[in-house]
C-alpha cells in the first residue's frame, strides 16, 4: 500500500569495519584506474544478463570504456531482457544514444510496448528521434514542462520496465540521460528498485502524465513504498517552507550528522538558502562536504565562508582549456546515528529555483545505511579521481 510519509528511521545494516572497507575499495579503484565499485556496493550490477536486483550503478568518465558506459549498459541490458508483451517506459531529457535507440526499436519489433518522452524545448526533432517514431514507437516531444504550463523543462530521467529477465516492476531513477555526451564526460548514477509494485505503479502514472503533455491539477506529489519515497515536481511556493531539500536538512539534528552533496547545478536564491542551511548545520556540529560542477559565485562564497569542504569536480583532461569531465549527479546524503537516520536522495532535480518550481522532476529517497555508504563511497571516489 502506498502511503504518505513524514519521516523515516533506518537501522544499521553494515558494521563499521565493512563500511570502511567499502569506502577504501572505492578510493583504491579510482587511484589505480579500475573505476569499479566493490561487489557489495554494486547493487543492481550482476554477471547474469537476465538478473536484476535493487541497487545503484555509477558511471566514471575517468575510467575505461566499461566504466564510462556502466549506466547506459545497465539500461540497455534491461531493454534487451524485456520479453514480448512487456512494457518499457522511458523519460529522458534527451535521447542521442544510437545503441539505446536501436535496442528500443528492436524491443518494439519483438512485441514489447515502448513509450518514450523527451523534452521538446531543444527546438527540433533529431533524425534519431524521427527514426524512433517512424519505427512505430509512441514518442512524446513535450512543449517544455509536460505537466504544467510554467514554461520549464521535462527534465526527468526515469526508466520503467514491467519485466526484464527474471525481474518484475523495475524502477530506475537517477541523474543519467540517454545521451552520448553523458557517457564519456559525466559522472552519473542510476538507482534501480525491483519488485516494489506500489512504487512502480505510482511512477507509471507519472509517466503517463508526461506522455500526455497536458497540465495536471496537482503536479506536486509524494508517495512511499517500503524503504522508498518518491517526490514529483514542480512544487508551488516561494521560500524554503516549500522546498523539499531544505526541509529534509532541517529534520536532521546537526551535532554528529554527516551531510554530503554532489550537485551539477546549484544557484540563485534557492541555492543560496540551501547553502546557508548547510553552513548553519556545520556550525552546529555537522560534517558537511560538497562536490560540484561550477556552483554560482554567491553559493560558493556562502559555503567557503562558512567553512564547508567544497570540491570542484571539473577537469581538463586533454589540456585544451575546456573542462572535459564533471559531475552530473544530483544527490544528497544524510546520516544521523542518534536519530537512526541514513537517507539517500537522488534523481533529476538540481538545486535551483527552476528545478523546484517550473520543471518536471523526480526525487527518490532511499532509506538505509548500506545505500548511504554506497553513495558516500562514490562521493569519495570522485574526489580521489580528481
Amino acid at each position: 500500500m502506498v502511503t504518505p510519509i513524514r519521516s523515516w528511521v533506518a537501522r544499521v545494516t553494515l558494521g563499521p569495519a565493512l563500511v570502511a572497507a567499502l569506502v577504501a575499495a572505492q578510493v583504491l579503484a579510482a587511484v589505480v584506474g579500475l573505476a569499479s565499485p566493490p561487489p557489495a556496493a554494486a547493487g543492481s550490477e550482476t554477471s547474469d544478463p537476465a538478473t536484476f536486483t535493487s541497487g545503484a550503478v555509477f558511471s566514471n568518465p575517468t575510467g575505461g570504456t566499461d566504466a564510462q558506459r556502466r549506466v547506459v549498459t545497465h539500461v540497455n541490458r534491461a531493454i534487451d531482457a524485456s520479453p514480448s508483451g512487456a512494457r518499457i517506459r522511458v523519460a529522458t531529457y534527451n535521447l542521442t544514444l544510437r545503441s539505446t535507440a536501436d535496442k528500443l526499436i528492436a524491443a518494439h519489433r519483438r512485441g514489447v510496448d515502448v513509450d518514450v518522452v523527451v523534452d521538446g524545448r531543444q527546438r527540433t526533432l533529431s533524425p534519431l528521434l524521427r527514426r524512433v517514431r517512424s519505427a512505430g514507437i509512441d514518442l512524446t516531444y513535450t512543449r517544455g514542462t509536460a505537466r504544467t504550463s510554467g514554461g520549464g523543462h521535462m527534465h526527468v530521467k526515469l526508466y520503467l520496465f514491467s519485466a526484464a529477465g527474471t525481474a518484475r516492476h523495475l524502477v530506475m531513477v537517477g541523474s543519467a540521460n540517454l545521451a552520448e555526451h553523458g557517457v564519456s564526460r559525466l559522472w552519473n548514477d542510476l538507482y534501480t528498485v525491483v519488485g516494489e509494485v506500489d512504487l512502480y505503479r505510482e511512477y507509471v502514472d507519472f509517466h503517463k502524465q508526461l506522455m500526455a503533455d497536458q497540465p495536471v491539477a496537482s503536479p506536486y506529489e509524494r508517495f512511499a513504498s517500503g524503504s522508498y519515497q518518491g517526490t514529483l515536481l514542480p512544487r508551488e511556493g516561494t521560500d524554503h517552507t516549500t522546498d523539499d531539500m531544505w526541509q529534509a536538512l532541517d529534520q536532521v539534528r546537526p551535532s554528529g550528522a554527516t551531510v554530503r552533496v554532489c550537485m551539477y547545478t546549484w544557484g540563485d536564491s534557492r541555492g543560496a538558502d540551501l547553502a546557508r542551511k548547510l553552513v548553519d548545520m556545520r556550525r552546529q556540529g555537522a560534517d558537511v562536504a560538497v562536490n560540484h560542477n561550477g556552483i554560482s559565485a554567491d553559493v560558493e562564497q556562502i559555503l567557503r565562508g562558512g567553512g564547508v569542504d567544497v570540491f570542484d569536480t571539473r577537469r581538463d583532461v586533454d589540456g585544451d582549456g575546456v573542462k572535459d569531465t564533471y559531475v552530473h549527479h544530483k544527490y544528497l546524503l544524510l546520516s544521523q546515528p542518534d536519530q537512526g537516520l541514513w537517507a539517500t536522495y537522488t534523481g533529476s532535480h538540481n538545486w535551483n529555483n527552476g528545478s523546484l518550481r517550473r520543471a518536471d522532476e523526480t526525487i527518490l529517497r532511499i532509506s538505509g545505511r548500506d545505500v548511504f555508504e554506497t553513495y558516500r563511497a562514490n562521493f569519495e571516489l570522485i574526489r580521489a579521481a580528481g
